[in-house]
C-alpha cells in the first residue's frame, strides 16, 4: 500500500513556471506523432507483384488476407525476409501482439538487423496506443541490436512524456551526433532551469528551421526566466509572426511589458488574449491588475470576477479582487474574497484576520502590487516578485507582514535560504500571531533534510493556533517520515479532534494502522470513516480497497475498485492494486492490463518490480 501524502502546504508553488509548462504541454504531443508502418513500406510495394497486392489489402484492413498471401509466399520462398515485415504488420492490424511478437523473434535468428526493425515497428505500435512500457520495451530490444539514432529519440520522447527527464535526456544525448532532437533536449533543460543550454538548443531549432514557432517559445521561455526581457520579447514577437494568435506568446510579452511597466501594451496583449481564448483566467487576472494599477476599479472588478466564475478554486482572483475592495475601502467585501483565498495565506481563514488591520495598503500602486507580486511568482518570476516588494517598501522602516512573507517565498524559490529564514522571523517578530512562518520554516527544514527542526516549528505553530487541524496531519507526516508511527497516529488523532469531518485524517490513520501495525481491523474502522466522508476520492478508495485485499476480502475489494474512475488515476501503485484484485479473482487479462496501466506511468514505484513480474506471467 502507498502512503498517502499530505496535500496540506501553505501555497501551491510550481517548481517551473506556467508559461513553462504550457510550453512543455504543447510540445509533448510532437514528440509522439510516429507512423505506424514503416516509410519503407512504399517501396516494398514495388518489389514484387506478391508485396506489392499485400501492401494494398494492408491499406484496406484485409489483415487475414495479408497473412494467407505472406504465409504461402514464405513456402514458396523461405529466404523472403520481407514476407516476415508484412506479417508483423498484418498481424498487428488484427490485433495479435503474440504472432507479431514471433516474427520478429524468428528472423532475430537469422538477420537481427532486419529483426531490429521488426522490433522498432512492434514498439511504435504500442506507442501510438500509449503502451509505454511495452513501447519502450521493444525499442530497447531493438536497439541491443543495433543502436538507430531514431529510435533513441523515439525513447527519449516517452520518457518525457512520463516525467522522467534524466533518462529522456541520456537518450537524446547519444543521438545527439547523428539525428539530434534539439527541440526535445532544449525542452529538458528548461524544465531542469538549466536556462543557457535551453537557449542553446532552442537557437540550434530555429537555425535549422526558421519556421519552427516551438524554438521561439523556448528560446522567449528561457530568455524571460533568465530575466533577459529584451531578447524574451523579440523571440516571442518572431513566434507571432509565425502564428499572429498564439495565446502563449501573447501572454508572456504581456508578462513582460507588466515587469517594465509598460501597462497599455500589457493591457493590449491581455486583451487579445481573451478575445481569442475568453475561458484563460490568466489574462483576466493580468487585466484586472492593470485596470486596478490605473484606477478602473469597476472594470477591474469585472474581470477578477470573470477570473472566479472560470475557477472558483484559485485563490489568485479571489486575491485581485480583495486587493480591489482594499483600494476602495470596501474592507467588508475584502474581508470575504480573502476567506476564498486561504491556500494563499491560512491567515486569511482565521477568525482574527481582518483586510482593515493587515491589509490596509496606503495605495492603489501598493494593493495592486500584492497581485502583481503573485502573478510573477505564479510564472517563476521570483526575482521580479521580490523587486516589486522591495520597490513598495524603499526607505520605509516596516513592510506589510504579508508582502514580507511573500518576499520570503521568492528567495525560498531562488534557494536563498538564510535570507529567506531571516524575513520570517522578522514577520513573527512583527506580529506573533501568524503561524504561516512556522510552517514555511518547517517545510523547508524538512526540505533540507532536518525532521527535527521540521517538527519543532510545527509545534510552535500550535502554541500559536492550538486547534488548528491541519498542522496536528502535518506533524502526524513528519513523524511518519521519522519512523515513528505511534506518535504519527496520536497526532493525526489530535487533528480530527479539531477536524472532525477531515476524510484526510481518517485515511492517514487507515493507512499505517494497516501498513505499518498490521492492525487491519481497526484501519478498516477508519478507512470506512474516511470513504463515508470522500467516497470519490481515489487515495480513499484505494487505501480501503487495500484494506479488504489484505484481509482476503477480494470481492469487497473488487467492489470498491471497480467504481474508481479510471482515468482520474494518476499513481502507478493504484493500477498494481488493480491488477493484484484482478489477479486474485481470477480475471487474468484485466489483471495484466492494470499492471501494464502502472508501469505505463513508470516503472519507478516500489511495486514497479514486482508488477513487470506479474505481468510477463499474464
Amino acid at each position: 500500500m502507498n502512503k498517502k501524502k499530505s496535500k496540506i502546504s501553505c501555497v501551491p508553488i510550481l517548481s517551473i513556471s506556467v508559461s513553462a509548462l504550457v510550453c512543455i504541454a504543447i510540445l509533448v504531443p510532437m514528440a509522439l506523432a510516429l507512423p505506424m508502418v514503416p516509410s519503407e513500406l512504399q517501396a516494398l510495394a514495388k518489389d514484387s507483384p506478391v508485396h506489392k497486392r499485400a501492401v494494398n489489402l494492408l491499406k484496406q484492413d484485409a489483415f487475414e488476407k495479408v497473412i494467407e498471401i505472406e504465409r504461402l509466399n514464405l513456402k514458396n520462398n523461405p529466404d523472403d525476409i520481407k514476407s516476415y515485415l508484412l506479417l508483423t504488420l498484418a498481424y498487428l492490424g488484427k490485433g495479435d501482439e503474440k504472432q507479431a511478437r514471433a516474427q520478429a523473434t524468428h528472423v532475430n535468428k537469422t538477420n537481427p538487423s532486419y529483426a531490429a526493425e521488426l522490433y522498432s515497428i512492434i514498439a511504435r505500435s504500442y506507442l501510438i496506443k500509449k503502451r509505454y512500457y511495452n513501447a519502450l520495451h521493444y525499442f530497447q530490444t531493438s536497439l541491443e541490436i543495433y543502436e538507430n539514432p531514431k529510435y533513441l529519440n523515439m525513447v527519449g520522447s516517452i520518457y518525457l512524456t512520463q516525467g522522467r527527464l534524466k533518462k529522456a535526456k541520456e537518450h537524446f544525448e547519444k543521438a545527439l551526433d547523428t539525428d539530434p532532437d534539439f527541440l526535445n533536449i532544449s525542452r529538458i533543460y528548461l524544465a531542469e532551469k538549466d536556462y543557457l543550454n535551453s537557449i542553446r538548443y532552442a537557437n540550434k531549432v530555429v537555425n535549422q528551421n526558421p519556421e519552427q514557432t516551438e524554438g521561439y517559445i523556448l528560446l522567449g521561455t528561457a530568455y524571460l526566466l533568465s530575466d533577459e526581457l529584451t531578447m524574451a520579447e523579440s523571440n516571442f514577437l518572431k513566434a507571432k509572426q509565425l502564428k499572429p494568435k498564439l495565446v502563449l506568446a501573447d501572454y508572456n510579452l504581456g508578462l513582460i511589458h507588466l515587469i517594465q511597466k509598460r501597462f497599455g501594451q500589457a493591457l493590449l496583449d491581455f486583451t487579445r488574449i481573451v478575445k481569442l481564448a475568453p475561458k484563460i483566467k490568466e489574462a483576466r487576472i493580468g487585466r484586472a491588475a492593470i485596470q486596478h494599477i490605473e484606477g478602473e476599479f469597476d472594470h477591474a472588478k469585472s474581470e477578477a470576477d470573470q477570473a472566479i466564475q472560470i475557477d472558483p478554486v484559485d485563490f489568485l482572483g479571489h486575491l485581485t479582487l480583495a486587493n480591489i475592495h482594499i483600494s476602495e475601502a470596501d474592507f467588508t467585501s475584502a474581508d470575504n474574497a480573502c476567506r476564498h483565498a486561504g491556500n494563499l495565506f491560512i491567515e486569511f481563514t482565521l477568525p482574527w484576520f481582518n483586510t482593515f488591520e493587515y491589509l490596509n495598503f496606503e495605495s492603489s500602486i501598493e494593493a495592486s502590487g500584492f497581485t502583481l507580486v503573485n502573478i510573477y511568482h505564479r510564472n517563476g518570476l521570483f526575482q521580479h516578485g521580490i523587486d516589486t516588494v522591495r520597490e513598495l517598501y524603499a526607505g520605509k522602516p516596516t513592510k506589510n507582514v504579508f508582502m514580507l512573507m511573500m518576499e520570503a517565498r521568492g528567495e525560498v524559490r531562488r534557494a536563498n535560504y538564510n535570507q529567506a529564514i531571516q524575513l520570517y522571523h522578522t514577520a513573527i517578530k512583527l506580529d506573533p500571531k501568524l503561524i504561516t512562518p512556522y510552517m514555511e520554516l518547517g517545510n523547508l527544514a524538512q526540505q533540507r533534510g532536518d525532521l527535527p527542526k521540521a517538527i519543532d516549528y510545527y509545534k510552535k505553530a500550535t502554541q500559536v493556533e492550538p486547534e488548528l487541524g491541519r498542522l496536528y496531519f502535518v506533524l502526524g507526516d513528519l513523524y511518519m517520515s521519522s519512523g515513528d508511527s505511534k506518535t504519527a497516529v496520536s497526532y493525526y488523532r489530535r487533528g480530527l479532534k479539531y477536524t472532525p469531518e477531515s476524510s484526510f485524517g481518517y485515511n492517514q490513520i487507515a493507512w499505517v494502522l494497516a501498513e505499518k501495525e498490521k492492525k487491519f481491523k481497526t484501519a478498516l474502522t477508519f478507512a470506512l470513516k474516511a470513504f463515508n466522508l470522500s467516497p470519490d476520492s481515489v487515495p480513499i478508495r484505494d487505501t480501503l480497497g487495500w484494506i479488504y485485499f489484505r484481509m482476503q476480502r477480494y470481492k469487497d475489494a473488487f467492489r470498491i475498485y471497480s467504481e474508481i474512475d479510471i482515468a482520474a488515476i494518476n499513481d502507478p501503485t493504484v493500477f498494481y492494486h488493480l491488477g493484484m484484485v484482478h489477479q486474485k479473482l481470477g480475471k487474468k487479462r484485466m489483471a495484466g492490463r492494470y499492471f501494464e496501466d502502472a508501469l505505463n506511468i513508470t516503472d519507478e514505484f516500489p511495486e514497479g518490480a514486482d508488477a513487470k513480474k506479474r505481468l510477463n506471467l499474464q
